[in-house]
């Protein structure tokens, strides 16, 4: 496989995985846990894709910046909203 042919695909694996997390998140953010799941998830298979793509580093740090970064925006949402809930009683 030639170098941009892996690169193109490599990408689209990348953003597969992080449109399933974003998706999860979306779905459900008022779980915690489920989440904390999907995040675990991702970032194994972004592992994965490392050790399958190990000349594309870059696209890596860029997906893995991306789904953490998510995962730190959609936890602190829900401890916003928890923390709304719980000003309201």
């Amino acid at each position: 496989m030639t170098l941009s042919s892996q690169c193109y695909q490599a990408e689209k694996e990348y953003k597969e995985v992080f449109i399933h997390f974003k998706t999860a998140c979306c779905l459900d953010w008022d779980k915690e846990d489920a989440i904390f799941k999907a995040y675990k998830q991702a970032l194994a298979v972004l592992v994965h894709l490392k050790r399958t793509y190990p000349n594309l580093y870059k696209i890596y740090k860029s997906y893995e910046k991306r789904i953490i970064g998510l995962y730190n925006s959609s936890v602190l949402f829900l401890w916003n909203e928890r923390k709304k809930i719980n000003a309201r009683n």
